[in-house]
């Protein structure tokens, strides 16, 4: 929890934003007094009462505490709640979720979304991690996911492929098919097939979010040691930091030399 302990702020469902939303401009205007400024809130709470809240319906649930002094100042800044009583007696503001209602929902939201993606071919163990890694995958509806797996096949790839690569990339969800098609088509001018292209991505999806000046730029850079080419064509030398998410500079070579061989076509000196 990026916030300490004890630290209380008002909070709102978002089903009650949106009523709340509905509900002041249906209201009677010769009831308001305030017009169309007021304060509404739902419930107060701090960390400690959200944990003990949702370990009620998880038991298995755990939390530690890692203030982020950021954030905490942010919520210092806040008060522990608000007086909506003009809301409430002006055109009869009342929240339908409390703490424990909100809970609920969400759990069960959530578990429904993972259960739906869990459909498309990954694990629930799979979806719970990609999940840690990119949250709004929560927000696509299963239509937007099959989609965009959808989408990837008329790439060139398989739904196994797919699987595999958003599983290391759970934010190509979030990647429209046009840029994914551009950067292809950027990264053959580079000097690659576009058989190539497709077997790099399948290695590192991360590909497609990188810009295209960086790509060329790490590909031109010299290693500071021979980069051998043991089979196939050279394409350039690799630079130990082309991508980062890989801190082995074998395995990194290892990896991006498999776009044609799988054999391992690098070797440093």
């Amino acid at each position: 929890c990026p916030l300490e302990k004890g630290t209380f702020m008002d909070m709102m469902y978002m089903p009650d934003a949106l009523d709340a939303m509905v509900d002041i401009m249906e209201a009677d205007p010769s009831k308001l007094i305030h017009r169309n400024s007021f304060n509404v809130t739902a419930m107060s709470f701090d960390p400690e009462i959200l944990y003990n809240t949702i370990k009620k319906y998880i038991p298995t649930f755990e939390m530690e505490y890692k203030p982020e002094p950021i954030k905490q100042a942010i919520a210092n800044s806040w008060p522990n709640s608000l007086d909506d009583s003009c809301a409430r007696n002006e055109w009869g503001w009342n929240p339908k979720y409390d703490l424990d209602k909100m809970s609920v929902d969400m759990i069960d939201s959530l578990r429904k979304k993972i259960e739906d993606i869990a459909q498309l071919g990954y694990t629930e163990k799979d979806v719970v991690k990609m999940t840690k890694s990119n949250p709004t995958i929560l927000g696509l509806s299963l239509d937007n996911i099959a989609t965009k797996i959808e989408d990837m096949k008329q790439l060139g790839y398989t739904e196994v492929q797919i699987t595999r690569m958003t599983k290391k990339l759970p934010a190509i969800f979030g990647y429209n098919i046009e840029s994914m098609t551009q950067r292809i088509e950027d990264v053959v001018k580079l000097g690659y097939t576009q058989e190539e292209v497709i077997q790099m991505t399948k290695v590192f999806p991360a590909i497609f979010g990188y810009e295209i000046e960086r790509i060329e730029k790490r590909i031109s850079e010299p290693l500071g040691t021979k980069v051998k080419i043991l089979n196939g064509e050279k394409k350039g030398k690799i630079e130990n930091n082309i991508f980062r998410e890989f801190n082995n500079i074998n395995i990194m070579i290892k990896d991006v030399a498999n776009i044609k061989h799988l054999q391992h076509p690098f070797q440093i000196d």
